[in-house]
């Protein structure tokens, strides 16, 4: 979706073992120590080695945190820090997961004796946004107390007398309230995304900030489609306001957000050329019930999904189902070998205008389309049924709208022809997981 260097949102990547960090700091082995037990004869006071004392062991326990110093100082170290996020350090997943235990600890340390020094107060609201980062990271990695240690530290920032610091313990309540949105009633919810509303209104459009409004806006889509929605819309008018071109242009697409979160049960346009280069006539499918599914032929999840719509298509085309595609994909050769290898029924969509393909897609940008497959399954009368018509679902619906089918047996010589998946590229990443 972005091609942004966003390291701090990869930990998904770091848990499977593709991610990774490294550490600045490379110490080498004191010479041996004497072992008096060794020797024949006792030790003296004078030939046992000096205790190490608390700053020496902390380092050996971990060679990340960061040694005294000004705040500054301490600002740029977390800066350093997150740098070596995304470099690798470990010869296997669970040393690379320790060294990001051990680097979001040291993150967490060094902003604390920032917030407890004499600062400014951007200075503090940094420190404290950076040390939420590193404390979501741990409950993520299910670290002990992970859950406790955040919860602790927001509740105590509400109460910071710094407004700004405040501002951002809100931002992070509101955020972990969206996670259990479901035990709050309609007052509570409103007021959950009113917080995250005035917080983001206040903060300076980056593209930081837009990370985080879609990281929280996902979460609410999931609980709650129509408060995400109005939360995407007002949001869209912040973002618009921003310096950085991308965060502009994902400003419009938040509004496309909001307008594919409002599509249940209403009637939902869709214009553009088909692949062949024709206009498409979207009212000539009234009376039909319609799967309008955005894939691309790099898709892995879509491929994989290919075969049920086609199967769903054969039951059912006769009874009055049909398919539109829409492809993100940028290159129509592609897209062409693909169409004909595959021999596909139905219409798909294409842009013809070469600065409007892929995730530009006019169609793409206007429901704010940004993983796939995206689905929409509509009635006769063009409105929209679900948005989850994936796999047994899609039958499931069909059933429902056009009356159950008796599948045919399965045979042999048919399972030989089922067509495979083609083999994903790198763009997959960007594809619905």
């Amino acid at each position: 979706m972005t091609k942004w260097n966003a390291s701090r949102w990869l930990l998904a990547l770091l848990i499977a073992g593709v991610g990774g960090l490294a550490a600045n700091i490379s110490r080498a082995d004191d010479e041996p120590k004497k072992d008096a037990a060794a020797t024949s004869e006792p030790a003296t006071d004078q030939e046992k080695p000096a205790e190490p004392d608390a700053d020496d062991k902390n380092e050996a326990e971990n060679p990340y945190l960061v040694k005294d110093g000004s705040p500054a100082e301490l600002m740029d170290a977390i800066a350093q820090l997150r740098e070596q996020e995304n470099k690798p350090q470990g010869a296997n997943r669970d040393e690379r997961v320790a060294n990001f235990v051990n680097l979001q600890e040291a993150i967490i340390d060094a902003a604390e004796r920032v917030l407890a020094a004499e600062v400014e107060e951007d200075v503090a609201a940094k420190a404290l946004a950076e040390q939420l980062i590193s404390l979501a990271y741990q409950q993520r990695l299910k670290q002990q107390d992970a859950k406790q240690r955040l919860l602790r530290v927001i509740q105590e920032r509400l109460k910071d007398k710094r407004p700004k610091v405040a501002a951002e313990a809100r931002r992070a309540n509101a955020s972990e309230q969206v996670d259990h949105l479901a035990d709050l009633d309609a007052q509570q919810r409103e007021a959950v995304v009113a917080d995250l509303k005035e917080y983001f209104t206040t903060k300076e459009p980056s593209q930081d900030a837009l990370m985080a409004a879609l990281d929280i806006g996902r979460k609410l889509e999931r609980a709650d489609g129509k408060l995400a929605a109005g939360l995407y819309r007002d949001l869209s008018g912040v973002f618009a306001k921003s310096d950085v071109p991308r965060v502009r242009e994902y400003a419009a697409k938040m509004e496309g957000m909001a307008r594919r979160l409002e599509l249940p049960g209403q009637f939902m346009p869709i214009d553009g050329k088909s692949v062949d280069g024709k206009d498409f006539d979207w009212s000539a499918y009234r009376g039909k019930v319609v799967l309008v599914d955005f894939w691309a032929t790099w898709c892995g999840p879509c491929l994989r999904e290919l075969p049920n719509v086609k199967k769903q298509y054969e039951l059912y085309h006769d009874r009055g189902f049909d398919v539109v595609g829409v492809s993100l994909d940028e290159d129509r050769a592609k897209l062409e070998e693909f169409l004909g290898k595959e021999q596909l029924p139905w219409t798909t969509l294409f842009s013809d205008d070469e600065a409007a393909t892929g995730w530009d897609h006019p169609m793409a940008n206007h429901y704010g389309v940004t993983a796939i497959p995206a689905v929409f399954l509509v009635d006769k009368d063009g409105k929209v049924v679900t948005m989850k018509a994936r796999g047994e679902a899609l039958g499931e619906e069909l059933a429902k709208l056009l009356g159950p089918v008796e599948e045919p047996p399965a045979t042999e010589e048919a399972n030989d022809e089922a067509p495979q998946p083609a083999k994903p590229d790198k763009n997959e990443a960007a594809a619905e997981k």
